[in-house]
């Protein structure tokens, strides 16, 4: 009731449409993100928004003299070819430039968020202007949640059920129902936003957590992504049936798939 609220419409890339948002503004949670996992992403498009936009928003935030500043990126930094369990922070920051654990940053778009990630981490405790006895730095920090679901959903469970509905309503399991998955719920992954935000904003709090990267789970139970998606499925009335195509079967057929769209594209 008595929070006002002021919408600005503005794009990541033009950081001049930026700066009259950021001002007079304690702290900016940077969740514009492009994602593009298709056969032929906009690799151009989607390094300008998570690369140059982040950057952009680090600039405006210098500028407005914004001194606390979150970046919401992704736990697909730490995705690898072999299965791994009880992964922290710690271990996704030490594949960087190591080779550990293999980690395949798909399609582009992990990568273009850990490049971004470089540009907010290399901006903590940098100045943001002032007199000398006003000067404060620029605090950042970094959200990483697992695979969201929830509310808003366009491309997870989505997916699934455009899917069996094009299989007559049917769909196979496809791969191990052995592999299991953590996900996470869209509103606690935005209350873990908000959490660190007041953490940002307590001064005895402010420096122990700034320049670090925090993975975001709940207590939504591992499952296969097949498994998960069954009560959805159900509810669109898709039949997730009990047999399961091995993986090896699945890759087969896609890397066909993907030669015959590179064959016949323009």
């Amino acid at each position: 009731g008595s929070t006002a609220l002021r919408f600005v419409s503005a794009d990541v890339t033009d950081k001049a449409q930026l700066v009259p948002a950021f001002r007079n503004v304690d702290c900016v949670i940077h969740t514009a993100a492009l994602i593009e996992l298709g056969l032929y992403p906009d690799v151009v498009r989607m390094n300008d928004v998570n690369i140059l936009g982040t950057q952009n928003v680090i600039d405006a935030c210098r500028e407005c003299r914004v001194p606390n500043l979150i970046f919401t990126s992704t736990s697909e930094l730490g995705r690898c070819y072999k299965p791994v369990e009880g992964f922290t922070e710690a271990d996704i920051d030490a594949t960087e430039g190591s080779g550990k654990g293999e980690v395949d940053l798909l399609n582009g778009y992990a990568t273009s968020k850990r490049l971004a990630e470089r540009s907010v981490l290399d901006a903590n405790c940098s100045s943001i202007g002032g007199d000398n006895n006003n000067s404060r730095p620029l605090c950042t920090l970094i959200i990483r949640p697992v695979g969201i679901y929830g509310e808003g959903d366009l491309k997870f469970i989505p997916t699934f059920i455009r899917a069996g509905k094009r299989f007559f309503g049917l769909m196979p399991h496809l791969g191990s129902p052995d592999a299991q998955i953590q996900r996470v719920y869209v509103g606690n992954v935005a209350w873990a936003h908000v959490c660190a935000m007041r953490c940002l904003l307590d001064p005895s709090m402010r420096q122990q957590i700034s320049g670090q990267a925090y993975l975001v789970t709940d207590d939504t139970p591992l499952n296969s992504n097949f498994q998960f998606v069954r009560p959805f499925l159900r509810a669109h009335g898709v039949r997730l049936l009990g047999v399961s195509v091995p993986l090896v079967l699945v890759f087969v057929f896609w890397w066909l798939l993907e030669l015959l769209a590179m064959a016949i594209s323009p």
